[in-house]
């Protein structure tokens, strides 16, 4: 593991959902892809919400908190994904809280020290993040949201926005290798899918890190071999002269990638990705 210097991020380009009541657990157990059974007490974990072709709606970054379950989401996708979750609370002796007046930090260098009703997660991969979730402002939060995609992204995490929203398969974005899928849970939206590509191996994308020059493309774009398309951009980190871009492409392809007027130049997968 990369031992980084200790920085704490205001993550204000997230927002909050809190799901409560005496079947709050139960309830997100049958929608989401990972095991809450193992989400502890003031602990975190990362999770997808599908659609029922298995496709990836939304990445949530959970935590489990004294009143229920908080959930982190991009703020653009905070209502369509609790409008979705509410079509199937029904009879469910839960209830869902939108937005909410929680916090989501990044830290670095060391486990965060939440306040007694927040919680933490840890990333995966090698450079040492960690999210918390708190309910009051982090006043030694100096870094920014831009630096810490560039973190996130370099370490093979990925992001769903709007623009990308049920256009991938949960193994596209290695999300079976980062902990937010579960195999031996149960059923969940869309989890027929996602267990037939996991044991038949019918996925054929998958996340790759490039380089682009300038501020590179957008979410969504499409990427190209020649005239073909290969592939998709899912998620970009903005730096100062480049872009890091995180792209879904077909497996094996050789050759210059473009999407739009961007070149995309091959970087090393993090070591979560690499095969």
């Amino acid at each position: 593991m990369t031992h980084t210097s200790l920085r704490n991020f205001d993550l204000g380009d997230y927002a909050c959902f809190q799901v409560d009541g005496d079947d709050a657990g139960t309830f997100l157990q049958g929608q989401l892809s990972s095991d809450l059974q193992n989400l502890p007490a003031g602990g975190g974990q990362l999770s997808t919400f599908n659609d029922p072709q298995g496709r990836v709606i939304a990445i949530l970054r959970l935590f489990r908190v004294a009143e229920g379950i908080v959930a982190a989401v991009p703020a653009t996708l905070l209502d369509p994904v609790v409008k979705r979750l509410r079509m199937f609370l029904l009879r469910s002796r839960a209830s869902i809280s939108a937005p909410v007046h929680w916090r989501i930090y990044g830290h670095t260098g060391r486990p965060p020290n939440p306040a007694p009703d927040g919680a933490c997660l840890m990333l995966p991969g090698d450079a040492d993040l960690w999210l918390s979730a708190q309910r009051g402002a982090l006043d030694s939060a100096s870094g920014t949201q831009e630096e810490w995609s560039a973190m996130e992204t370099r370490c093979g995490l990925p992001e769903v926005y709007p623009e990308t929203s049920s256009h991938f398969v949960a193994q596209m974005l290695w999300l079976d290798r980062l902990g937010a899928v579960s195999f031996t849970k149960g059923c969940y939206v869309g989890q027929e899918v996602i267990a037939r590509a996991h044991h038949l191996g019918r996925v054929k994308r998958h996340a790759h890190l490039f380089r682009s020059a300038g501020r590179g493309p957008r979410p969504g774009d499409a990427v190209h071999l020649d005239d073909t398309k290969v592939g998709e951009v899912a998620r970009v980190a903005k730096r100062s002269d480049h872009a890091l871009v995180l792209a879904v492409i077909r497996d094996g392809f050789e050759g210059v990638l473009q999407s739009g007027e961007h070149s995309l130049a091959p970087l090393p997968d993090p070591s979560v990705l690499a095969d």
